[in-house]
């Protein structure tokens, strides 16, 4: 039986816009094709309930092996970019090993997660230097997905819902009045507007989360930057997990 999936999609349109939407439209009634089941904390009539959608997809997570591949990306108006960040961990079955590998700007740290240490390696055009802490990390290092479903759930107000051929779609239009996200920005970006589309299986698990958004670097409200925030989970159940070869070299490093 094939999973249906659940696509919920969040506009939130600039404060000094009008409400996104032209007045004279309405919300088509829903298309219903094969029969969908809603997770919990999700009703047919538009009612979000943010924490049990959330506490839904970490349940589903619990005793899973997967992989979560994160990206964003920022750029000004004018082309320059401002951010390049790829962030790829992999967690083992029994949630306490785990690999990690960041890059951005001329850096990537690598880290090996075992349950009782962490070992880390970060590379440098100007060389390669390596950690070691009696601290396991739990083996997710935070990305079980809950504080970007709450991001992109928080702010819904009145969506519609339609369904068709087993996908449900939630639209919402809100303000995002005083927002500010990191996306690796000193200072954090304030947001003026964005665009969240969150994929989620029947059982409340998260496939993928993106925001494209627009906005000001804290510190530059005269900058303009635009930019896509990217969360994907894949490989459920088959991913491994293996010691890297360069953990030794970092223990011997740290002798």
């Amino acid at each position: 039986m094939r999973t249906a999936l659940l696509v919920l999609v969040l506009v939130t349109v600039p404060l000094a816009g009008c409400s996104g939407l032209p007045a004279e439209d309405t919300p088509s009634s829903p298309t219903v094709g094969s029969p969908t089941t809603l997770p919990d904390g999700l009703s047919e009539n538009g009612t979000v309930d943010t924490e049990t959608l959330v506490n839904g997809h970490v349940e589903t997570l619990r005793e899973e092996n997967y992989t979560v591949e994160k990206r964003i990306d920022v750029e000004t108006e004018n082309g320059t970019t401002l951010v390049n960040y790829a962030h790829v961990s992999k967690v083992g079955d029994d949630r306490t090993q785990a690999v990690d590998t960041q890059t951005y700007d001329d850096k990537r740290v690598d880290w090996w997660l075992n349950g009782t240490r962490t070992v880390s390696r970060t590379q440098r055009s100007n060389g390669t230097e390596y950690s070691v802490n009696n601290n396991g990390g739990g083996g997710t290092l935070g990305l079980l997905g809950g504080d970007a479903l709450r991001q992109a759930l928080d702010n819904a107000e009145d969506p519609t819902i339609t369904t068709e051929d087993g996908t449900v779609q939630i639209r919402s239009t809100t303000t995002p009045a005083d927002l500010v996200r990191g996306y690796e920005i000193v200072g954090g970006v304030n947001m003026t507007n964005q665009t969240t589309t969150v994929t989620m299986t029947e059982d409340g698990r998260i496939t993928r989360y993106t925001t494209e958004f627009t906005g000001h670097p804290a510190d530059d409200p005269e900058t303009t930057i635009t930019g896509t925030y990217d969360l994907h989970y894949t490989a459920y159940g088959e991913t491994t997990v293996e010691r890297p070869s360069w953990v030794e070299d970092a223990r011997n490093a740290s002798t």
